[in-house]
C-alpha cells in the first residue's frame, strides 16, 4: 500500500468516526423531558387549578417556563407547589408580568430527577368565557440546564381547558384576522368561526378607521350575508350558519387602504349584541407607500 492510499484511508476513518460522534451527540440532545398537563374542565366565573407536570426527566437543576394564555378568558392569580417540588419556585405574577404571559422559574443545588406535578397555576375564569381555550408552554434554553450547566431540552405540550357556562343556551366564536398592508393596497379581513353550538345567525359590527380605510365589498363562504356601511361602522347580518362552516373562514371583508394612508397600527374591532356570539377583532400595521408619506 502506498503512502497516499494510507493517508486517504486514515482520513476516511476519521470522517466516519466524527460522524458517529456528532450523530450520537445529536441523538442525546434530542432526548427530552416533557412538560404537560391533563385536559382541564373549568366553570365560568370560578377559579381553576391547573397542574403542570413533567415526565421522562433525566436530570435537571434549573428551568424557566413561560405560559401564554387568552386574557379574555383567564387571569392568573397564584402559583403553588406541587407534589414533587418543595423549594426554589418563583413566578412573576406580582412582578413584571405582561398580561397574556407569565413566567415560572425553579433552581436547585444539584440534578433532580422528579416526575409528576411540579406546581399548580390558579386562574380566575372570566364570567363570559365558554368553550375551549389553550395555554401554550415554552421554555428558555438559557435558563434550563443540568448540574454541569449543559442545556436541557424540554418538550412543552399546550394545555387544553374546556369551560362550561350555564348562561349560554347557544354560542359560537368569531375571530378576525388580516395581514399587514402597504398604503394603496387592498386588505382582506377574514372572519373565522369555530365551536358552533346551536347558532344559526349572527349580527356583527366591524369598526374601522374610515380616514385611512375604505370599505369595498364582502363575500361569504357557505352562509348568507347582508351588509350596511357608514362612517367607519360596517354592520353584517349573517344567516344560514351551520356545522358545515365550523372552523372555517366563512366571511371575507375587503377594505381599500387609502393611497395616502399614514403608516401605523390600526384596529379592526369586532362585536355583537347577540347571545353567545363571542368576538375578537385584530390589529394590523400599515407601511407607507411613495404617495402616503
Amino acid at each position: 500500500m502506498n503512502f497516499k492510499k494510507l493517508i486517504a484511508i486514515v482520513v476516511c476513518l476519521a470522517i466516519l468516526l466524527s460522524s458517529v460522534i456528532v450523530t450520537n451527540i445529536f441523538v442525546y440532545a434530542e432526548i427530552t423531558a416533557t412538560v404537560y398537563s391533563e385536559e382541564i374542565s373549568a366553570t365560568a366565573g370560578q377559579t381553576v387549578k391547573v397542574p403542570v407536570m413533567i415526565k421522562d426527566n433525566t436530570g435537571i437543576m434549573g428551568w424557566k417556563l413561560t405560559f401564554d394564555y387568552d386574557t379574555d378568558v383567564l387571569t392568573p392569580l397564584s402559583v403553588e407547589y406541587g407534589e414533587v417540588i418543595s423549594g426554589g419556585l418563583q413566578d412573576n405574577i406580582e412582578g413584571d408580568m405582561v398580561p397574556g404571559s407569565i413566567n415560572v422559574y425553579w433552581a436547585g443545588s444539584d440534578n433532580e430527577y422528579y416526575n409528576g406535578v411540579m406546581f399548580y397555576i390558579n386562574f380566575a375564569v372570566n364570567e363570559s368565557a365558554v368553550g375551549n381555550t389553550k395555554i401554550d408552554i415554552s421554555f428558555s434554553q438559557a435558563d434550563t440546564f443540568d448540574t454541569d450547566f449543559n442545556d436541557v431540552y424540554l418538550n412543552c405540550e399546550p394545555i387544553s381547558l374546556n369551560i362550561s357556562n350555564s348562561s349560554y343556551s347557544q354560542y359560537a366564536k368569531i375571530n378576525a384576522y388580516a395581514n399587514d398592508v402597504v398604503a394603496g393596497d387592498d386588505l382582506q379581513l377574514k372572519l373565522n368561526i369555530a365551536e358552533i353550538n346551536n347558532v344559526i345567525s349572527a349580527d356583527l359590527v366591524i369598526e374601522y378607521n374610515a380616514e385611512n380605510f375604505e370599505f369595498k365589498e364582502v363575500s361569504a363562504n357557505g352562509v348568507a350575508i347582508k351588509n350596511s356601511n357608514s362612517d367607519g361602522i360596517l354592520a353584517l347580518n349573517i344567516s344560514e350558519i351551520s356545522e358545515a362552516v365550523n372552523n372555517s373562514d366563512f366571511v371575507t371583508v375587503i377594505f381599500k387602504c387609502k393611497d395616502k394612508a399614514m403608516s401605523g397600527k390600526y384596529d379592526f374591532t369586532l362585536s355583537s349584541d347577540d347571545e353567545g356570539i363571542i368576538c375578537k377583532g385584530c390589529s394590523i400595521n400599515v407601511s407607507p407607500s411613495a404617495t402616503s408619506e
